[in-house]
């Protein structure tokens, strides 16, 4: 059918006048596309990608797509540095605001709190990671949640409280794991990487080992450039993990194999961590010049950025005892000035961080366990007072059938008023449990769980009400003397003051006040450590007194032997004579 030329021409003019709208709205999105993909390529520079990120913002402000362009400026704060991502940060958060999206407001905190952490702005990283947590807890974001839980995790190790950190990290992971979408995937295999971190450190090679089979694992599913990164740190803890097994060699092929990647990533902090340990591996090896370039490396990254990791501060142990070795009085004075100046920057560092995180933060915690204890005890109540209706329902029964018999046989009083007999029935018992009645089962259980504690560990539960920061940052450092079994050397008052960066007289007071003395001391935990190798080495037991007071760093067989009678009341020589008697006797009743 021919159709009549005026419906044609306004077909035509239809189409004439529609069509740009129609290509418009396409290029409209499909630009956004386009540029994303350029963005967010592997393949393309740096500065192509802040060229074409500015092209970017100023086409979603210009259109007042405030969606898109707080994209775009999240985007650019991972390439620009980081006074220029701040600025982007005050630009981002009224945009924001104005969006009203909650996953988008959790992002924003979560962003700011890994951005003045990695920059080493540790107060404005914990204050917006509070935030975060706060936030995305109330708005049940849970994969914002768990990404600021990685970065308060990283805060607590950074302030070496490894336990608490360990706690964060495997809450982070145990949500990752439960899907497959990428940036949980992600997710996983970072709160995989600091789990690693925490077990080696904390001297835990089985779990380590754990942690690095479930990584690799993950690392086939991830983006070609995000796997090879992620090997690297794979490998980085692997060497930790071949180091605390003492195989030298297998541990510095695996670090130098991740120096590489980690070099790329510009990480400071894992570039002189991995110098430290390949460091420490030529000293074991007896190639103390080799080791001292690596050290020295360490101290060169002290003097020029005025801030260290508190791990790396364990180099300056190495080049001030190399320098006293080899007469370099001069050398091992900027050591030691060098590693007093690294701890008062790391106790000003933490005494802010150390206070939040442990009362403001664990407050919180204990705040919102205290809400839902509350809860649950309200909806224990509801049964109760159920059973209690119940009750009084089939009472009032009874006691009606009852008097309606009673009634029947007997003539009522003028005076008699049947409410009366109900009065105390027609209360519903309350036994739910008051706020005050809460505290007092609290602090109920709380002293009983103080019985489970030591004497040693009430005594220093008490002292810790007092402590100042100093001998909180003692105590630390003890804990850490205690975990690396640095005990089992040689070593004087003087030594162990100048190693804590602190003086003679201040760390005799402390040890006196929460250890009982230096010698009594040292002479426990070397004893208690002879016991339980003893125990499990039957090597250890063919060795003579004069060896093992070597190994366990006694002066001579007679001091060693003296200490192990007041400890154990009985000889070293006998002790080992029990111990195998045991272990015979174990052998012949398996036997039988």
């Amino acid at each position: 059918m021919i159709l009549p030329k005026k419906i044609l021409f306004v077909i035509v003019l239809c189409t004439i006048f529609t069509l740009p709208s129609i290509i418009y709205a396409q290029s409209k999105f499909g630009a956004y596309d386009k540029l994303w993909l350029l963005i967010d390529s592997d393949t393309v520079a740096k500065e192509k990608k802040l060229f074409y990120l500015d092209s970017y913002i100023e086409k979603a402000h210009s259109e007042k797509n405030s969606y898109e362009e707080y994209r775009a400026l999240e985007k650019k704060t991972y390439l620009l540095p980081f006074n220029q991502a701040v600025i982007l940060l005050h630009k981002m958060n009224p945009l924001v605001q104005s969006l009203k999206n909650d996953s988008l407001q959790g992002r924003f905190y979560n962003r700011s709190t890994t951005l003045y952490y990695k920059n080493r702005h540790f107060k404005e990283a914990l204050d917006y990671a509070i935030q975060a947590e706060k936030f995305n807890e109330k708005t049940n974001n849970h994969y914002n949640l768990n990404a600021a839980r990685i970065t308060i995790g990283n805060i607590y190790f950074h302030t070496q409280h490894y336990e608490k950190a360990k706690q964060y990290f495997l809450l982070a992971k145990n949500y990752y794991k439960t899907s497959h979408n990428y940036n949980h995937v992600q997710g996983y295999v970072s709160s995989l990487y600091s789990l690693g971190k925490c077990y080696w450190i904390l001297n835990e090679p089985v779990a380590l080992k754990n942690v690095i089979n479930e990584s690799e694992k993950m690392l086939p599913g991830l983006k070609p450039q995000d796997r090879i990164m992620e090997a690297a740190y794979i490998n980085y803890i692997k060497g930790g993990g071949a180091f605390l097994q003492k195989d030298y060699t297998v541990a510095e092929g695996y670090f130098e194999s991740a120096l590489k990647e980690i070099q790329k990533n510009e990480d400071i902090t894992n570039i002189h961590m991995i110098y430290l340990y390949l460091g420490k591996i030529r000293w074991e090896q007896n190639q103390k010049e080799k080791a001292i370039t690596y050290f020295t490396k360490i101290d060169e990254l002290f003097k020029d950025k005025k801030f260290l990791n508190y791990e790396l501060r364990e180099a300056y142990d190495y080049l001030r005892m190399y320098y006293k070795d080899s007469g370099q009085t001069e050398l091992q004075l900027q050591a030691t000035e060098s590693l007093i100046a690294l701890n008062q920057q790391f106790e000003k560092e933490q005494q802010y961080l150390t206070d939040v995180l442990h009362y403001q933060l664990e407050t919180n915690e204990l705040q919102a366990e205290k809400i839902a204890l509350q809860k649950q005890l309200k909806n224990n109540n509801k049964i109760p007072v159920v059973l209690w209706l119940v009750v009084f329902g089939s009472a009032s029964i009874v006691a009606g059938a009852f008097f309606v018999r009673k009634l029947q046989n007997k003539k009522v009083p003028a005076d008699f008023n049947p409410n009366s007999t109900f009065s105390k029935n027609d209360t519903v018992v309350n036994v739910g449990v008051t706020e005050e009645d809460l505290t007092d089962k609290a602090d109920l259980q709380n002293d009983t769980d103080k019985n489970k504690y030591t004497v040693s560990d009430q005594k220093e539960q008490d002292n810790s009400i007092i402590l100042t920061s100093t001998e909180k940052r003692l105590m630390r450092e003890f804990k850490l003397f205690e975990a690396k079994k640095e005990f089992k050397k040689t070593i004087t008052l003087e030594q162990l003051a100048a190693q804590f960066g602190t003086n003679r007289t201040t760390l005799s007071n402390f040890l006196n006040t929460h250890k009982g003395g230096y010698n009594n001391y040292l002479s426990k935990l070397r004893v208690a450590a002879v016991v339980a190798d003893l125990k499990t080495s039957k090597s250890l037991r063919k060795k003579t007194l004069q060896e093992i007071s070597f190994i366990y760093g006694f002066p001579n067989a007679k001091a060693f032997s003296s200490q192990f009678k007041t400890e154990m009341n009985n000889s070293p020589l006998d002790y080992i004579k029990q111990l195998k008697l045991e272990n015979g006797h174990s052998k012949n009743t398996i036997g039988n």
